[in-house]
């Protein structure tokens, strides 16, 4: 009874408190039609890349500020943006973080959603996407914010000022709220923090969510990791395929997925579902850019009989229905070895453009080859399991390994192979001889890696003494 009465005297003094302190409840920024922004020039700018950079013409940039020399701008200029009224002060530019919404930006820079829309021209969601660059404005005393619950809690907000120890109305205020009842229902609460490290501004589940490479391009692998507040299941998605999370740390989740050599240039579909042991679910659906790569181009000329069409699709496959498979286990760690001894000889990249017999078939490398340099050994790089080892039309004698979790290693053109389906190598194990079989211009090793059944570039994961 006493703990009641004495929550009951917390509540009605927050309560009271809010209305002393309605003065902290905050306004809504105003697109203002007066007054220009500006920006302070940086090392590496130039006008005609300010201008591109917030959509100002490079004319009017010139002329509002009254500029002699347009080739010589000294760093720290402060310069006025003409053309964007709606938001005052001085602006600068971020590249979006994964799981970035107006919403969210609008608590971490205090400034309303619509006046960002505006400012970065936003007209749907798919234009905030992963890196790209969008206009907020500089902070030199930048507040830090941090997610301590949502909206979906059985809680009141009056119930929750007092559980956190904060004013109701200071929490209306962080969250952009101009009252304490507006709020809208699964939104997640923000509050100002002190902490050096800003946690992500994406849900009290996640801890945080990393994206890698920054940049992703054509043959890359692509590492989504994942760290949550308690248990989860996680389920992901890129453009379609689905992605396969493994527990690689306490509350830590990890997926990837590769890109090939002609992976489609643009925005990337990312899909990511997170249920934690509460039920409570976090989602985030978001673009991801891809870029491409610059890969050469080799003529080759093979025998006839391995250009075969219908042969490469039935080889494709019966490999293809092997490979598919998830092995809900992790045998492998990086880096993975040289499948070679040293001295290295490579032969042909990854990702080669090749024009086979004269334009009779084009393909893309989807490995890389190894001359004859040490002797003809040929090692597993990793732990795992074979899981093909037969002679085929074009691979020749080959060997595939199952590293678990999706990623796959092949080696073909063998002359020998020194395993069998269903036998467990460890990293470094003799596991054939170098060959010349199947479709094959001399004596090499065709050494493949396959991530979420995408070859990629094995240079993502090989050690760097491999070549």
């Amino acid at each position: 009874m006493r703990s009641r009465t004495y929550l009951f005297f917390c509540l009605f003094a927050l309560f009271l408190a809010g209305f002393s302190s309605r003065s902290m409840a905050p306004n809504q920024l105003h697109l203002d039609e007066n007054e220009d922004p500006t920006y302070i020039v940086q090392p590496g700018d130039t006008l005609a890349t300010i201008a591109a950079e917030f959509g100002v013409p490079l004319a009017d940039l010139i002329s509002v500020n009254d500029i002699q020399n347009p080739n010589l701008i000294p760093i720290g200029t402060e310069l006025i943006l003409p053309g964007m009224q709606g938001i005052s002060g001085v602006l600068t530019t971020i590249n979006l973080p994964i799981g970035a919404t107006l919403h969210n930006l609008s608590i971490e820079y205090q400034v309303a959603p619509d006046v960002l829309a505006k400012v970065n021209k936003i007209a749907s969601p798919s234009q905030m996407y992963q890196s790209a660059r969008f206009i907020v404005p500089l902070q030199e005393d930048r507040q830090m914010y941090e997610i301590f619950t949502d909206t979906s809690s059985a809680l009141t907000l009056l119930e929750q000022s007092a559980l956190h120890n904060t004013n109701v109305w200071q929490i209306a205020k962080d969250n952009r709220q101009n009252n304490t009842w507006s709020f809208l229902p699964n939104r997640p609460l923000f509050r100002r923090t002190t902490a050096e490290a800003q946690s992500p501004l994406l849900s009290d589940i996640v801890r945080s969510l990393n994206i890698t490479p920054d940049a992703l391009r054509q043959g890359n692998i692509m590492t989504i990791e994942v760290v949550t507040t308690q248990e989860a299941d996680l389920q992901g998605f890129f453009q379609g395929r689905e992605l396969h999370f493994y527990e690689s740390g306490a509350n830590t989740y990890t997926a990837h997925q590769g890109l090939n050599a002609i992976h489609p240039v643009g925005l990337n579909e990312f899909i990511l579902q997170i249920t934690p042991s509460d039920g409570k679910m976090f989602a985030i659906e978001q673009y991801l850019p891809s870029y491409a790569t610059a890969f050469g181009v080799l003529n080759l000329t093979v025998d006839n009989a391995t250009l075969d069409i219908p042969a490469m699709r039935s080889e494709d496959e019966s490999i293809g229905n092997i490979i598919s498979q998830i092995t809900e286990e992790k045998y492998w760690s990086l880096p993975f070895l040289c499948p070679l001894e040293a001295p290295i000889c490579v032969r042909d990249w990854y990702g080669t453009n090749r024009n086979y017999n004269n334009g009779t078939f084009f393909n893309f490398h989807t490995g890389v080859d190894y001359g004859v340099c040490a002797n003809l050994n040929i090692h597993a790089p990793a732990d795992g399991v074979v899981v093909i080892a037969q002679e085929f039309t074009v691979r020749g004698l080959a060997t595939y390994i199952d590293h678990g979790y999706g990623v796959y290693s092949a080696f073909y053109h063998q002359a020998q192979s020194y395993v069998k389906v269903g036998d467990f190598v460890k990293a470094g194990d003799l596991i054939g001889e170098i060959g010349s079989t199947g479709r094959s211009t001399g004596p090499h090793l065709h050494y493949e890696l396959i991530v979420n059944g995408v070859q990629v570039n094995p240079y993502n994961w090989l050690s760097s003494d491999c070549q």
